[in-house]
């Protein structure tokens, strides 16, 4: 199993480079049993989800997986709503598929945008909402394409339900965790 959105709250600069929003974050591979099991005992959420990939493809997504995490791939800037834990998984998964899923998702208009799922998502948190509202600004009141909602991992897992890729019958799973 392989995890794109690890980070250490332990680091020594981890407050300021939070305060600052560059936030550096790391995907790292795991037993996928142990794995789904400290998502548990930590009271995540866990989902399964079916992926119809030919052979080719599945070789090709584990032969990236397994590249980036590679010392040197492994780590990248954290961006809530452009590049986070799900859209890493979207953009393989986009890779492997030769652009389909982009192809597929990116004309779905949504009817949402960033500051709607903020406020949703925020309720009980006032002054988080507060500060997102404020960084957002205008663009946080564009409407998000399917693509772009991906960076939610339930609504990605939701939106790729549809996307068919010709020539795959096998079924794999896909194991989401932000």
């Amino acid at each position: 199993a392989f995890n794109w959105g690890i980070f250490d709250f332990d680091d020594a600069d981890f407050i300021p480079r939070f305060l600052e929003g560059n936030m550096r974050y790391e995907m790292g591979g795991f037993d996928g049993t142990r794995m789904i099991q400290f998502y548990i005992e930590s009271n995540r959420s866990v989902w399964s989800q079916e992926l119809e990939l030919t052979p080719a493809q599945k070789r090709e997504l584990l032969d990236f997986a397994r590249w980036n995490e590679r010392e040197e791939n492994r780590y990248y800037r954290y961006d809530y709503f452009l590049d986070n834990c799900s859209t890493r998984v979207r953009d393989a998964l986009d890779r492997v598929l030769g652009g389909i899923l982009r192809r597929s998702l990116d004309t779905i208009p949504t009817g949402t945008t960033s500051r709607w799922h903020d406020r949703r998502l925020t309720l009980r948190a006032p002054l988080q909402y507060t500060g997102m509202d404020i960084v957002l600004g205008q663009p946080g009141d564009r409407t998000l394409t399917a693509w772009e909602e991906g960076f939610l991992p339930v609504r990605l897992q939701e939106h790729i339900r549809g996307v068919r890729v010709p020539g795959a019958p096998q079924i794999e799973y896909l194991v989401s965790m932000c």
